[in-house]
């Protein structure tokens, strides 16, 4: 499913490489999840992804 519950009373915040990358800001039913500077932040998890993605299907292979 794609629901997931949080209980955390405060901001859920997640940083990379020093910046501040998403915000999980609760509201009264539900959170919203923010989403800064996402462009390079974004490509970054993605390249690393699939850097990953490959290695271990390289790894499988032999």
């Amino acid at each position: 499913s794609n629901y997931f519950m949080i209980n955390h009373p405060k901001k859920y915040e997640v940083y990379y490489k020093d910046k501040k990358i998403f915000a999980l800001i609760p509201e009264q039913k539900r959170y919203t999840i923010h989403n800064f500077d996402k462009p390079d932040n974004l490509k970054d998890y993605e390249v690393q992804k699939r850097i990953t993605k490959a290695i271990e299907t390289i790894i499988k292979l032999e």
